[in-house]
C-alpha cells in the first residue's frame, strides 16, 4: 500500500526552520560558555600557581576561610597543606557558637545547623553541646532538601532520598567532635554577633557551644546508666580510686574549675552524692550546674548498648584556662531589680569576659509565665556581659549552687563568712541557675599570626580559593 504523503504548510516549514536556528544558536551558545569556561580556567590555575609560589600571600588568604573551607584547601597540595597547617596552629581558640529559632513548622535548609558549622566556625572543636526543643529533636529532614552528605554513609552522596534526624547531619558534619544534645521545654540563645540574647518558649529553637581544642582547657566526659548509678549510691565511702573507675576523673591531680551536670530526675540522689566526694577528693569546690532532662543523646561518648539508658552525665572542665563562677536565682526573685542585683555580684567577680562563653538553665516554670515579660533574665545578663555568649535550656529541675572563686572571695569579702558557705544545696525547682563558666580561652598572642578570624573577606575571593 503506497505511503500517504503529509501535506506541508508554509507555517510548518517556517516553523521547521526557526527550530533549526533556535539549535544552531543554542550550540553557539554552549561552545561559547566552554571556551570561556576554559579560559577562566587556565586563568584560575595561573593565580593558583602564583599564590603557590607566594607562602605569605597564599597564608594571608586562606587565613579568611572557615575551618571547613580551610580543610578542603588542605588537600590541593603540600605547600597548601603548610600553609594550613601554620594557620590552625596559630588561630584564636575561641567558644564558637550558633543559634535559630522560628515560629515556623518547618526549618529551611540554610538553617540546620550543619551549614552553620561550616559557614561560621574557625577553631578546631573538642566537644559540642547543643540545646534543642522536642519538637525540632524528631523533625526529619530529606538528604536533597538537608543539601548535606548522607548521614547513613552513602559515600557522601545527597540523594538517598531518605529522612534523617537534625543530630544526624550534625555529627556526620562533627565527624571528629563527640556531640552532646540536650532536649528541653525551651532554649536559652545569643546571636552570631552578641547582639542580643533570647529565652525561646513553645516553638521551635536550638543553641549550641563548641569547645575549641586548646592546651589550656581539659574538657572530660563521663556518663553514668541505671546500672552504674545504683552501685555507685551503694558505696558507704566514695575514695579517689573509686571516682577514677566511675568517671574516670583525677580531681586529687587534675583539679575541677567546672562541672555540667544533667540527669533524669529519679536519679538526682546521685549528683548530691557524687559532687561532695570530687570536692572532697579535691580540696576545694568548684562551680557546679545543669538541669534534668527527658531525653539526651551521648552519640559516641558511650557504648551502643548504653546510649539509651544515660541517666546521668557530667562534662568536667579544668586546666589554667578555666576561670568559673556559678550563683542562683532563687525562687522569691520575682523582678527584674534583683535579677540584676545578682548578676552585679557575679559580674563583680572580675572574671574574663573576652573570649568566654556561659551556660543558663532555667526551670521550666519560669520566663515569661514568671515575669509577665519576655527575656527578663537573659537580657539583664547580656547588659552586664555584652561580649559572653550565653547558652542553655529550659528544664523539670536544676542542678547547681553558688560559687565564687578564692581569690574573688578574698577581694570581696574581706572579713566575711563567704557565701559559698550559705547554702550546699545541689537540686533545686523554680530557680535558674547561671554557670558563669567563663571559661577563657588562653592562646599564644605572638603566634597568632594571620590566623585571626576575617570573616569580611568578599565571598568570590573565597570560591575563587575552591575553584584552585
Amino acid at each position: 500500500m503506497p505511503r500517504k504523503r503529509t501535506k506541508r504548510t508554509r507555517k510548518s516549514i517556517s516553523n521547521e526552520g526557526e527550530e533549526t536556528i533556535s539549535a544552531q544558536n543554542a550550540k553557539e551558545q554552549l561552545n561559547g560558555e566552554e571556551e570561556a569556561y576554559k579560559e577562566d580556567s587556565e586563568n584560575i590555575s595561573m593565580l593558583g600557581h602564583y599564590i603557590t609560589k607566594e607562602y605569605e600571600l597564599l597564608r594571608l588568604v586562606l587565613s579568611y576561610l572557615p575551618l571547613r573551607d580551610l580543610n578542603a584547601a588542605a588537600q590541593v597540595c603540600k605547600t597548601w597543606q603548610s600553609a594550613v597547617d601554620v594557620i590552625k596552629r596559630s588561630r584564636h581558640a575561641r567558644p564558637q557558637w550558633l543559634f535559630w529559632h522560628s515560629r515556623q513548622k518547618e526549618i529551611g535548609s540554610e538553617e540546620l545547623p550543619h551549614h552553620l558549622f561550616s559557614r561560621h566556625f574557625f577553631s578546631e572543636p573538642q566537644l559540642c553541646l547543643m540545646f534543642m526543643t522536642h519538637k525540632l529533636t524528631t523533625t526529619e529532614i530529606n538528604c536533597r532538601r538537608a543539601k548535606a552528605p548522607c548521614p547513613c554513609g552513602s559515600e557522601g552522596k545527597h540523594n538517598c532520598n531518605m529522612k534523617h534526624r537534625i543530630l544526624h547531619y550534625m555529627r556526620a558534619e562533627l565527624s571528629n567532635c563527640p556531640c552532646v544534645l540536650v532536649e528541653g521545654f525551651g532554649v536559652v540563645g545569643t546571636s552570631n554577633d552578641l547582639s542580643f540574647t533570647a529565652e525561646i518558649e513553645g516553638y521551635n529553637a536550638y543553641s549550641g557551644l563548641l569547645l575549641p581544642k586548646t592546651p589550656s582547657i581539659s574538657v572530660n566526659v563521663f556518663h553514668f546508666t541505671k546500672e552504674k548509678c545504683i552501685r555507685f549510691n551503694l558505696l558507704e565511702t566514695v575514695s579517689n580510686e573509686e571516682i577514677k573507675c566511675f568517671t574516670k576523673l583525677s580531681p586529687s591531680t587534675e583539679p575541677i574549675r567546672c562541672l555540667l551536670l544533667f540527669c533524669r530526675e529519679n536519679y538526682s540522689h546521685t549528683v548530691e552524692k557524687l559532687v561532695p566526694a570530687i570536692e572532697a577528693s579535691q580540696g576545694s569546690k568548684f562551680a557546679v550546674g545543669g538541669g534534668f532532662f527527658d531525653s539526651i543523646n551521648v552519640g559516641s561518648l558511650a557504648p551502643m548498648n548504653e546510649r539509651r539508658h544515660v541517666c546521668l552525665l557530667g562534662i568536667a572542665l579544668s586546666g589554667e584556662g578555666i576561670h568559673a563562677a556559678s550563683t542562683v536565682l532563687r525562687d522569691e526573685i520575682t523582678d527584674q531589680a534583683k535579677v540584676i542585683e545578682v548578676m552585679e555580684e557575679l559580674r563583680s567577680c572580675q572574671l574574663p569576659g573576652q573570649d568566654s562563653a556561659a551556660f543558663m538553665f532555667a526551670c521550666c516554670g519560669r520566663g515569661r509565665g514568671w515575669y509577665m515579660e519576655d527575656n527578663v533574665e537573659s537580657a539583664c545578663f547580656r547588659h552586664l556581659f555584652p561580649t559572653t555568649p550565653l547558652v542553655g535550656y529550659f528544664g523539670a529541675g536544676e542542678i547547681g549552687h553558688k560559687f565564687f572563686p578564692e581569690t574573688c572571695l578574698q577581694e570581696r569579702q574581706k572579713g566575711k563568712k563567704p557565701p559559698n558557705e550559705d547554702d550546699d544545696d545541689l537540686i533545686r525547682s523554680y530557680t535558674t541557675v547561671f554557670v558563669g563558666s567563663f571559661v577563657k580561652f588562653f592562646c599564644d598572642e605572638e603566634n597568632l599570626g594571620l590566623g585571626l578570624l576575617r570573616p569580611n573577606l568578599p565571598y568570590c575571593l573565597r570560591f575563587l580559593i575552591l575553584l584552585i
